[in-house]
């Protein structure tokens, strides 16, 4: 409990007084009078302070957010009191967030619930933890400021820029892959699954002719091949020092993670098993699985890798 500004101007005026009774001897008692009265203020605004109940505080927050972007954060304020409440507060939110509107200062009438919304943009993944809110009252006749703190943990997940990439998947499900620079087209004759047999073409090579047929149908027959089909793709996902590099406000990591996870869509549209290993200090494993749900599992499994200061050894990570 501290004195308020109203409270030191009221002590500022009784000094004076007091220098001005050196004077003016006639002012004791007008003095003595009007000390009387702050201090019996005083002294019940802090009796009242004291039996007032303390307002109830609930944060409102997703449980996971993207790197770089503006969340909003809410925090819902309940007046339990007979009386307008008026208080100053501040959420204890990760300090490396950048955060607009805090702290925040409102009015709750008596009984009643209020709202406060403030920004916040977090700079890097991972586990943001917030620990609780900084609460300051005014007494009833405001010559009492009361600070308390009120403990409230929560954790929430800070995802890769996932706008970003849902950005680019979109336009994978539209079909303008042309867009991202991915350029689907069929090549005859390529890959190593066998698709049919027809006539030889020009500009077939002879290891695609099938003489058996040759010889069946009098005629040159080749063999046509298409691209694999449910393949098994692994990505393998530097985490090194040389990851630590920044670049447009982006680290290298950060980059590699959200081609890693659009590649990663892209391969589990047409049906094929994505899976990651990481290396260079930190090691995580997730198999190759089908599936919808993949980009997201792999998401909540890359959230918060960071770069370490180890040096990635690639042939090692191959071996293994």
């Amino acid at each position: 409990m501290t004195p308020s500004r109203r409270a030191v101007l009221l002590a500022t005026v009784i000094l004076l007084l007091a220098l001005l009774t050196q004077f003016w001897p006639s002012l004791t008692l007008l003095r003595d009078l009007i000390v009387a009265i702050v201090i019996g203020a005083l002294l019940l605004d802090l009796l009242l302070q004291r039996r007032e109940p303390v307002p109830e505080i609930k944060r409102e927050l997703r449980g996971s957010i993207p790197v770089g972007v503006w969340s909003e954060v809410k925090l819902q304020v309940t007046n339990f009191g007979n009386r307008p409440q008026w208080l100053t507060l501040h959420d204890y939110h990760p300090s490396n967030y950048a955060v607009e509107g805090l702290p925040a200062q409102l009015t709750i009438p008596a009984d009643r619930t209020a709202r406060v919304t403030y920004r916040l943009r977090p700079n890097q993944r991972g586990d943001g933890e917030f620990k609780g809110v900084d609460l300051v009252t005014v007494s009833p006749f405001g010559l009492w400021q009361r600070k308390q703190y009120l403990s409230l943990p929560e954790t929430v997940k800070v995802y890769p820029n996932f706008r970003t990439v849902s950005q680019y998947t979109l336009l994978a499900t539209d079909h303008h892959l042309s867009q991202l620079g991915i350029k689907q087209r069929l090549r005859r004759g390529e890959g190593s699954d066998f698709h049919q047999l027809r006539e030889y073409r020009g500009g077939d090579s002879l290891r695609q002719i099938d003489w058996k047929a040759t010889s069946r149908y009098h005629k040159l027959i080749s063999r046509e091949y298409q691209d694999e089909r449910d393949q098994q793709i692994l990505f393998m996902l530097d985490c090194g020092r040389r990851m630590r590099h920044l670049e447009d406000d982006s680290g290298h990591l950060d980059q590699a993670l959200n081609a890693m996870l659009l590649l990663a869509y892209v391969a589990a549209e047409q049906g094929d098993s994505v899976g990651f290993k990481t290396f260079g200090g930190v090691q995580r494993w997730f198999p190759p699985v089908k599936g919808g749900t993949v980009v997201r599992q792999m998401i909540a499994g890359t959230y918060d890798i960071e770069a370490t200061l180890e040096a990635a050894d690639y042939l090692e990570a191959a071996r293994e």
